[in-house]
């Protein structure tokens, strides 16, 4: 038996502008119907935080969740949603209750098979089909709660989840037993995939990666809304043969996913030396912005030490760029000569320090713990980091 599904995850329905949030939704829509020309698919998989925020009564976008959830119900025999980020997800899931019930009268008889998943579980999907899930949860002791789903080689045909796997956070390594305080757990590749006889599918990190030859993937998130994201975005088609246990996935970029590009101007560079530099760099910048159809720019100038006419060159880019909604201006003071070949370079080739501090993925204590080991050669626990900043432990900039 040949079985087709779609795995897509952190869609964050809510983090958009309403314009941008029906757009979006209207290109799953054209996705879905394409991808439905000859039959239904047999299942689709959402991999957590398909919110954003809370929403609440009467906000347009709860209209837009449930019409996004009417097109997946329409688009597939089955639909499982594996519980995200609970800061996200906000335990809103209820507003598919009427929706769901009311289906079968909206698509003329069609038959639905819908279940949100909020603890770890395993399921026959199909007959020839065993996949385990595996949402974001809390709990004291990784070992304890999951010992026994990892300890089962080659077990189950997929595993779709939600949350951190080390390789894609290497700088958030596993907490020492807690039994006080309850932790997201990390899990790594090898032993997600040592359970699994096709692919890992989890949800949480937006930026699309693979591991182990492909064996273990995060799909990334749907939709580009913050800058730091260059790479595609989209969601994977997946097939499996169960007679002959072939297990094939594709990628599907979603290329009407809004652009965010950074340029990063440095010591090197000539708007610092006239005033008709700037000017040129200003109209270079516009140039590059249409040429590349950049929806959304963050114009970064690091200013060099020592550079006189700093107010004049931050006031005549804010004027000259202060209609323009979709142009975002950063100036960086104190521009350091003897590390200005590290800071010189395009936003994609930062050194691996400033990937994780501009990360708004990442929780803060995590950021200010990696940057202590390697800095200072201190090792500060996470939970002293956020009890000194008095800040909320595992939030984020995205939070």
């Amino acid at each position: 038996m040949t079985y087709r599904g779609l795995f897509m995850a952190d869609i964050h329905v809510g983090a958009l502008s309403y314009t941008d949030t029906y757009d979006g939704i209207m290109y799953i829509k054209d996705l879905l119907k394409d991808l439905c020309k000859e039959e239904r698919l047999d299942y689709i998989i959402i991999g957590g935080d398909f919110f954003d925020k809370q929403l609440y009564a009467n906000d347009l976008y709860i209209k837009y969740a449930q019409k996004l959830m009417l097109y997946i119900l329409a688009s597939a025999k089955k639909i499982r949603v594996v519980y995200g980020t609970s800061s996200h997800e906000s335990d809103q899931y209820g507003i598919f209750d009427t929706i769901v019930e009311d289906f079968p009268e909206v698509f003329d008889g069609l038959t639905y098979d819908f279940k949100v998943i909020t603890e770890l579980s395993d399921e026959w999907l199909f007959e020839d089909m065993h996949v385990l899930y595996v949402p974001e949860e809390y709990v004291f002791d990784k070992e304890e709660y999951y010992g026994d789903i990892l300890n089962k080689e080659d077990e189950y045909d997929y595993v779709f989840g939600h949350g951190v796997i080390q390789e894609a956070f290497p700088y958030i390594k596993p907490k020492e037993v807690d039994h006080i305080r309850r932790r997201a757990p990390v899990f790594t590749a090898e032993e997600l995939d040592n359970i699994c006889k096709g692919d890992v599918l989890f949800g949480h990190y937006h930026i699309h990666s693979e591991y182990l030859d492909g064996k273990v993937s995060y799909s990334g998130s749907m939709f580009r809304w913050i800058f730091g994201e260059e790479e595609d975005k989209g969601c994977f088609l997946l097939t499996m043969d169960s007679d002959k246990s072939k297990y094939s996935k594709s990628f599907i970029i979603n290329d009407k996913a809004l652009t965010y590009i950074s340029f990063i101007y440095g010591y090197k560079d000539s708007v610092f030396k006239s005033s008709d530099e700037m000017d040129k760099t200003a109209n270079d910048i516009l140039k590059k912005q249409k040429k590349k159809k950049i929806d959304y720019l963050r114009v970064i100038f690091n200013i060099p030490v020592g550079y006189e006419d700093a107010e004049s060159l931050m006031n005549f880019f804010k004027e000259r760029f202060k209609d323009m909604k979709n142009i975002k201006l950063k100036f960086c003071n104190g521009y350091v000569e003897n590390e200005k070949e590290l800071r010189h370079v395009e936003f994609s080739e930062l050194s691996e320090e400033s990937k994780i501090l501009l990360d708004k993925n990442i929780p803060k204590e995590d950021k200010i713990n990696y940057f202590l080991k390697v800095r200072k050669n201190i090792d500060m626990s996470t939970d002293r980091i956020a009890e000194l900043l008095h800040i909320k432990k595992g939030e984020t900039e995205n939070a």
